[in-house]
């Protein structure tokens, strides 16, 4: 019935039959004879100037400023018909009228359009043309593509990059996905500059801004930057370049000297593998998943300088902790330090004890609880305080443990697991809270499953266990009932690692 409706309108409109208005485009004389009913019922400007006593109401014909002849047309044939042929050519005319008189459902038309037309060769156009008509997420999304695709562009299509007003590429600049490093970033800038230096080297400190000197490297800022004449004129980018200086000269400060210069443009996490056994022994390479491809594969990352396994890896200020485990065919206590800012390993202080353990950040120190080292199990807990590249030793666990995993839960540590010797190997069902600024121990209630080796991770308010049993299922604990649940079918993992990205275990 609807669809008949809408066609016996679309035939009167065609015959000039009880049309009760005339619409004329700003530029061009075509009329277009249209009903106030039908247009009031799907524009909300023709909503608002047919039923709030607006003078327009009495007029016969009503003149649109600011909408185009093909717009005008191609807009009133999507009220009448549903349809909206639309092509890049039209594609602004269109919008312009859609927006201009309010109707939704034809913007919503268009930005499917734009979405599925994206190309590194119009990718720059769509996002002016949604961020002029106030399309605010298909903006963000076409700035989204740009940044992913920057390279590409400043190759094969410098062209239109150097074509953009500064406030234009200040957005792209900014973007925290955009695929370049700072120091491209700087060129593109420099060469942008150039294009028209006359008037943009005035502009060019509102572009500096977005800048991260500190993730250039301190040849590249000496080299590069230093030998720019327009950044050291600009006193604000002088003082930021000296700070990127400042950044470099003091490494083991990094994690306290932290700002948005110095965070990596990235905005999600990602999930690393650092080391390990292989089939062929101990290994030092370091592997990311990059899922922001189409089919997500893995990438390599600096190895670390030897092999190692049996290790534990800490994230804290974004920096990976590499501490204790097996290198060079022998048990450790030395430990690295991975800056994804800029690929690289760093060694760190010695521990006191050579071992391979769980190990946590807790309130800006990292934790090293227990484990087996030399023929024996520890209850010891040392602490390092990376600005001071320092081991101290803390308040020891209840016993001497190995085998146990460790989690951090709203300001709490929770230890599970572990072994105990008899006439041979067992694992416990232990779970209980560590407290080690209060030298304090609460005991909760034990796991379902015994447990040694297996992984501890933390999503959506519980706590998970898996692995580290021949037979033995994952786990749920809900910290806030002291209960466990059972989770079928991750049986015989044995010893596992896992990691907690985007709300999904690995």
């Amino acid at each position: 019935h609807s669809t008949e409706m809408l066609g016996g309108f679309h035939k009167m409109r065609q015959s000039k039959t009880l049309c009760d208005v005339t619409l004329w485009a700003e530029v061009g004389d075509k009329p277009f004879a249209v009903h106030k009913t039908v247009l009031a019922s799907t524009s909300e400007y023709f909503s608002v100037m047919f039923t709030c006593g607006m003078r327009e109401i009495d007029q016969d014909d009503i003149y649109l400023h600011g909408v185009t002849l093909a717009g005008l047309s191609t807009v009133l044939d999507f009220v009448y018909t549903s349809e909206l042929p639309v092509s890049l050519e039209t594609i602004q005319d269109v919008v312009c009228a859609a927006s201009h008189l309010q109707i939704s459902s034809a913007l919503a038309l268009c930005e499917t359009f734009l979405r599925d037309e994206i190309s590194l060769d119009n990718c720059l156009y769509i996002m002016n043309l949604c961020t002029t008509f106030g399309l605010k997420q298909l903006a963000k999304e076409a700035t989204d593509y740009i940044a992913k695709m920057f390279q590409d562009l400043v190759q094969k299509k410098s062209d239109q990059i150097l074509d953009l007003t500064w406030e234009e590429f200040l957005p792209i600049l900014e973007n925290n996905k955009l695929n370049a490093s700072e120091l491209q970033i700087f060129q593109t800038i420099v060469q942008w500059v150039e294009h028209d230096r006359e008037v943009r080297v005035y502009e060019a400190k509102y572009l500096l801004e977005a800048v991260r000197f500190p993730l250039m490297t301190w040849e590249e800022l000496h080299s590069e930057v230093l030998t720019t004449p327009f950044v050291l004129r600009d006193k604000t980018a002088h003082a930021r370049v000296s700070a990127g200086f400042s950044y470099h000269s003091t490494p083991l400060m990094h994690h306290l000297c932290q700002s948005p210069d110095s965070q990596v443009r990235a905005d999600t996490e990602s999930l690393v593998i650092v080391g390990g056994w292989m089939d062929e022994g101990r290994t030092a390479e370091v592997l990311f998943l990059n899922d922001s491809l189409e089919v997500p594969n893995w990438a390599r990352l600096a190895n670390m300088p030897v092999a190692r396994a049996w290790h534990t890896v800490v994230m804290m200020d974004n920096f990976a902790y590499v501490l204790g485990g097996f290198a060079k065919g022998v048990l450790c206590a030395s430990g690295l330090r991975y800056d994804p800012r800029f690929n690289t390993w760093m060694g760190i202080a010695d521990m006191w004890e050579k071992r391979f353990f769980p190990g946590v950040a807790w309130d800006g120190k990292i934790l090293a609880l227990g484990g087996s080292g030399l023929g024996k199990d520890t209850a010891e807990v040392e602490s390092y305080t990376p600005d001071e590249d320092r081991w101290s030793t803390g308040t020891p666990l209840p016993r001497a443990t190995h085998g146990h995993a460790a989690v951090v839960f709203h300001d709490k540590i929770y230890i599970s697991g572990r072994t105990r010797f008899c006439t041979f190997v067992i694992a416990l069902t232990d779970l209980y809270t560590y407290d080690p600024d209060n030298n304090k121990v609460t005991h909760k209630r034990h796991m379902k499953h015994r447990r040694k080796g297996h992984a501890m991770c933390t999503i959506q308010g519980r706590i998970y266990v898996l692995g580290g049993g021949e037979i033995a299922p994952a786990e749920c604990y809900d910290p806030y009932q002291d209960v466990w649940w059972t989770i079928p079918g991750l049986e015989g993992l044995g010893r596992v690692s896992a990691a907690v990205v985007k709300d999904f275990i690995y």
